[in-house]
């Protein structure tokens, strides 16, 4: 039976077109549905899930899918630049009370350095045996089963601490609306591609994960270079992004 929402309405009607594109894989609806709802499955398996989860990776298919996991299964989430030091990265992750932190190759090493300190929080990774498998991680769980009327869980954004140590801040871009099926339904996205241009630790290159939710495809580019940009769009007949003027 098809989930009432979007993206997995997408996997039932057209299975093997693409959905999902980074500079090392091209995942169809199919293939992306299924690991959003095995991430979001192994996100809500552990007793203490009220607790947030953090992301500190590179630009990945896999961040986004962590993303759409966790509004599909209304886990907060807390976003972290990959530029941080370890110490702050230590401070946001004891001052969030996050359970988990999934990494990519590029921050493995320096997010396990980081919880040294921090015993009860746990480190999965993506394409690397410095930590623990993330693939293996979501393959143990059963398949997570939305619910279409259930409140998506609000981000918590870290300020950059100019003024002190970094802040929270709830983040509700993606929770404007009461429940989680109106929130996939109804948002502003483009009925062609999105690219992700920004890194996604960020609330505007975040919305990615949204458009996935609401089954629109999905490009992600390793970081913004403007022949890369070019070129993405008018392979993928992009629509829309979330960039930020320089000048």
């Amino acid at each position: 039976m098809t989930i009432d929402l979007p993206l997995f309405q997408e996997a039932d009607q057209r299975p093997d077109d693409w959905a999902l594109v980074d500079a090392r894989q091209t995942l169809n609806w199919s293939e992306v549905s299924d690991a959003v709802l095995r991430i979001a499955g192994a996100m809500n398996l552990a007793p203490d899930k009220a607790r947030p989860i953090a992301v500190c990776a590179h630009n990945a298919a896999e961040v986004v899918l962590a993303h759409a996991a966790a509004l599909i299964g209304c886990v907060p989430v807390v976003p972290l630049s990959h530029h941080l030091a370890e110490e702050e990265l230590a401070y946001i992750l004891r001052d969030a009370d996050c359970r988990l932190v999934l990494v990519g190759p590029e921050t493995a090493d320096k997010v396990k350095s980081a919880i040294k300190g921090l015993p009860d929080i746990r480190i999965r990774g993506w394409r690397t045996a410095a930590v623990e498998s993330f693939e293996r991680w979501i393959a143990e769980p059963p398949a997570f089963i939305p619910d279409p009327d259930a409140p998506p869980a609000a981000n918590l954004m870290y300020t950059s601490g100019t003024t002190g140590r970094p802040k929270g801040a709830v983040g509700t871009s993606r929770v404007l609306t009461p429940s989680l099926g109106e929130n996939c339904a109804g948002r502003l996205v483009a009925t062609r591609a999105h690219l992700v241009a920004g890194p996604l630790y960020h609330g505007g290159p975040m919305n990615g994960s949204m458009h996935i939710c609401a089954g629109v495809e999905v490009v992600v580019l390793d970081r913004f270079e403007p022949i890369a940009a070019l070129e993405a769009i008018q392979t993928y007949r992009v629509g829309s992004s979330t960039m930020v003027p320089t000048r």
